[in-house]
């Protein structure tokens, strides 16, 4: 589960700007499900996604000069170094294993049975916390209570009927939150049974039963793209917000561009619905207008605050600073100070009918975060959860092919800890580099390391620190021998 600390994690670009687990994967790590394995075969159709923020590592070929090493990253006091001999282990980024169809929560079309816009629809129920159940007839308040009450309407009365009491209906529905900017952000220091600011509902035909094969999706009132095409405009003029289809596979996705509509070069598309070509370049047509564009490759997934990995088209953006995708994005934002785990968004079992699970909900142009100064890196903090995905939501024992919460997606989404210039962050000067981040937390280096059959030597190349914290001589034991302390350049010192 991500926890966010000092620092940021943003998120990764993995097959279409998203990781994809399946629900079997849930409660592994915690000894309460002894068939995860087993599950994991057995539930590849569960079509759960979710976004998470990773670390990959990479060791190049062993000619580079490569050390490898295992456990916890902060030693004091005697340390044990290992070289290995031979050829150093080699390490590669994988793709997924089971992939999942991340189109399953766009709808045809892109046409939803229900929008509301928080701040200003009306609604008709049954759930309200500023009008009288089940009518209401109030207009859905941009907060945390209105939010829930569209949530739990679609729950409840996803066909939306005027004053009906809570039943079940298989729709489609968007709940649109006003973006950051305009001062909409959802944050309180009251927090729900789960102690989560938010606690995505759980829909099921009945108590346990079947699940809708329809989703909720919780986006700002301005979203970013989902999609880059880039290209050219081949005739006709397109029409703003438009459906666009493309030839032969017919995947058709709205248009996002909002200028130069006769002649621009880059197509912005929403959400695909259907599947695009991932070989052929096959034209894009207006619905509505007619006009055709003809692209130069297939669409690329859109990231926010980063457009990509660094070094792989994108760049480390602190702060979502440049771009800046906030005017974006609609918010989370735990309050400080933490005193305990609390949630941001939480998705486990449903907070009226414990039998159910959250299930088809998808999160899109997000912000989850922590306010300045909420859980610094110190003695006596509680870090919190930002995303809660609760393993073994109806806590059956032993977990035997026991339900989990599925078919619940993040896209483009920023989560992430404190900003550079928060409150107890470095900014500039001596403390800080170019990008703000502290210097005093730069803990890297370059060894290398010479194979000598059945020993290894390993010399300091360049920068402050590499791998272990050794304090003021420590030693180091190369196949069990004690070679000699941590010395650079004559002088005991905290590194290689």
């Amino acid at each position: 589960m991500i926890k966010a600390s000092v620092g940021e994690d943003q998120a990764n670009k993995v097959e279409r700007q998203h990781l994809w687990f399946d629900e079997g994967c849930g409660g592994c790590d915690d000894g309460s499900c002894p068939q995860c394995d087993q599950n994991k075969l057995q539930k590849i159709r569960c079509g759960n996604w979710f976004g998470i923020a990773c670390a990959i590592m990479l060791l190049c070929h062993p000619a580079c000069g490569q050390a490898t090493g295992s456990g916890p990253g902060l030693y004091s006091g005697p340390a044990t170094f290992g070289g290995s001999t031979g050829e150093a282990p080699k390490f590669y980024a994988a793709l997924p294993l089971n992939y999942v169809d991340n189109t399953i929560c766009n709808p045809p079309s892109g046409t939803y049975d229900t929008t509301v816009i928080l701040g200003t629809s009306t609604n008709v129920g049954p759930n309200c916390h500023n009008g009288t159940p089940p009518a209401c007839n109030v207009t859905y308040t941009d907060d945390i209570p209105g939010f829930v009450d569209a949530a739990d309407n679609w729950r409840d009365n996803a066909d939306n009927q005027a004053s009906a009491t809570a039943h079940f209906a298989d729709k489609w529905w968007l709940i649109e939150v006003p973006n950051e900017t305009t001062g909409t952000v959802f944050s309180s220091t009251s927090y729900d049974a789960n102690t989560a600011i938010i606690s995505l509902p759980g829909k099921l035909a009945t108590p346990g039963g079947a699940e809708p094969s329809k989703c909720l999706v919780i986006d700002s009132t301005t979203p970013l793209p989902a999609y880059n095409v880039p290209g050219s405009v081949g005739s006709g003029t397109f029409t703003a917000g438009e459906q666009v289809k493309q030839s032969t596979s017919g995947a058709q996705a709205t248009l996002m561009n909002t200028s130069s509509f006769g002649s621009f070069t880059n197509m912005q598309l929403g959400p695909i619905y259907g599947y695009s070509s991932q070989t052929n370049m096959y034209t894009w047509a207006g619905q509505t207008s007619g006009a055709i564009f003809t692209p130069a490759s297939t669409p690329s997934p859109f990231m926010a605050c980063g457009r990509g990995l660094p070094g792989f088209g994108g760049a480390r953006n602190p702060g979502c600073a440049s771009p800046n995708d906030k005017a974006s994005m609609w918010k989370v934002q735990l309050p400080a100070p933490q005193t305990s785990n609390h949630i941001g968004i939480y998705a486990g079992a449903d907070l009226n009918t414990s039998a159910n699970w959250v299930n088809h909900i998808v999160l899109r142009d997000v912000e989850v975060t922590l306010a300045p100064g909420a859980a610094q890196s110190h003695n006596g903090v509680t870090p919190p959860r930002l995303v809660y995905v609760q393993p073994n939501p109806l806590n059956r024992t032993p977990c035997i092919g026991c339900q989990a919460a599925d078919h619940i997606g993040l896209e483009r989404y920023y989560i992430h800890g404190n900003d550079p210039g928060d409150i107890g962050q470095p900014t500039t000067g001596s403390s800080g580099d170019s990008a703000a981040n502290c210097t005093a937390w730069d803990n890297s280096g370059t060894v290398n390391v010479t194979n000598n059959g059945s020993t290894a030597t390993v010399a300091f190349a360049s920068g402050s620190y590499f791998g272990m914290t050794f304090t003021s001589g420590s030693l180091i034991y190369l196949g069990g021998t004690r070679e000699h302390s941590v010395f650079r350049h004559g002088v005991h010192h905290r590194g290689l």
